[in-house]
């Protein structure tokens, strides 16, 4: 009893609970994933995979930073949802022409990053792509939730796309699809952000 008054009388103690239980549960459904990947595609094929995602990795570093500021702007006006709505469709704006381009700057320089990968498959590279200009719009919607201090739907978040990615992977990579199965579960694994967020503005 004495521990449930604790959390609940510590709002800081709760809500890192939260985030520390839900990252707990999304490690572990990532470990599975990539044991399960890892397993079914042998050491050429995954190689290839962790290759790819490791470049994905490199390549979405600079949207790393959107999240921290749009949580920044978003509790500022946590009391008015009207400007919070208008805050997020104006950032969609501005960074929707940026992550196209990134995209398409991308696919250009992936035929020769699959020549020095010696990678031959164009699909993979367009996956990529794909999941590259989704790395630059779904931190705002993580940014949203955190800046209203949503951190249970944070928590749930992170564990549904997790869990999403891990059973999406295990029927596409199952089912013969190799590579691009376990990539493409990364793009349904991602487009989780958008369901669960508290509002889903249009670029």
């Amino acid at each position: 009893m004495n521990l449930i008054r604790l959390f609940k009388g510590n709002e800081l103690l709760k809500h890192s609970s939260i985030l520390f239980l839900a990252s707990i549960i999304a490690g572990f459904l990532n470990y599975l994933f990539q044991l399960y990947v890892g397993r079914m595609l042998g050491p050429s094929d995954y190689g290839i995979y962790s290759s790819l995602v490791a470049l994905l990795y490199i390549m979405s570093v600079p949207s790393s930073t959107i999240q921290t500021s749009v949580a920044k702007l978003v509790s500022d006006y946590t009391a008015d949802h009207e400007k919070i709505k208008y805050l997020l469709k104006y950032v969609f704006r501005k960074l929707t022409p940026v992550a196209v381009l990134v995209s398409i700057i991308f696919m250009f320089l992936s035929f020769y990053l699959s020549d020095f990968l010696n990678i031959n498959s164009n699909t993979y590279f367009i996956i990529l792509s794909i999941l590259l200009f989704i790395s630059f719009l779904s931190p705002v919607l993580m940014g949203a939730l955190q800046g209203m201090q949503m951190f249970m739907q944070m928590g749930l978040n992170s564990v549904a796309g997790t869990l999403f990615k891990l059973l999406s992977g295990i029927i596409l990579v199952y089912y013969g699809f190799g590579v691009n199965g376990a990539l493409f579960a990364l793009f349904i694994g991602s487009l989780n952000s958008a369901n669960n967020a508290p509002f889903t503005p249009k670029p």
